[in-house]
């Protein structure tokens, strides 16, 4: 995170970290960098939006509930939800006209799914754009779930047959849809998961 402020690829990053880490992170990151301002904003319920450029914010899992998009924010994530997924319908050309509509249908359900986690949440208060978080770090991903649900896979049962057919976790919705926005719009880099 220092490294990317200090090169000027971030102004205003995101850490998100589960609630009982949030002192932990904003006290360790003031003693190796004290000049540098770190808020924490929980589940930024009370906070009103704002911070300077440079500054860490620490937020919550929770958090995620309250960030949203704005319309053309909105519009780009559904562009780029909608490029990779059709990348992945790549593999489904060679089944023929049913199998592929059928991958086609499919695929637009999950892209519908995915764009409304990022329309879920608690209030309109927090646009991630007009925030200007560019940067995103995750302490302890692996409490985010899965992301998709019924993924195509072309191997026979094995030991990993059925990881990847659990339901999608909203918070983990939301998490993909704020990495995918943070992406397109830093030339696919400033998310550390």
């Amino acid at each position: 995170i220092e490294q990317s402020l200090e090169n000027g690829k971030s102004k205003k990053p995101l850490l998100i970290v589960p609630k009982n880490k949030q002192t932990d992170w904003k006290d360790e990151y003031n003693l190796l960098f004290p000049d540098r301002n770190v808020i924490i904003v929980d589940n930024m319920s009370k906070w009103d939006g704002k911070a300077d450029n440079g500054t860490v914010i620490i937020a919550s899992y929770t958090a995620l509930n309250n960030l949203w998009y704005s319309d053309d924010a909105f519009y780009n994530l559904e562009r780029t939800i909608s490029s990779i997924n059709h990348n992945r319908q790549a593999i489904d050309r060679y089944k023929g006209d049913k199998a592929r509509e059928k991958a086609k249908e499919k695929q637009d359900n999950e892209n519908a799914k995915i764009l409304g986690g990022a329309e879920k949440g608690n209030s309109k208060k927090h646009l991630v754009d007009k925030i200007g978080i560019d940067l995103l770090c995750v302490d302890e991903v692996h409490n985010f779930n899965k992301v998709f649900e019924n993924v195509y896979s072309q191997t026979e049962n094995n030991e990993f047959s059925g990881l990847l057919e659990a339901k999608s976790s909203a918070r983990a919705v939301k998490l993909y849809n704020l990495a995918q926005h943070i992406l397109s719009n830093n030339n696919s880099e400033n998310v550390y998961l």
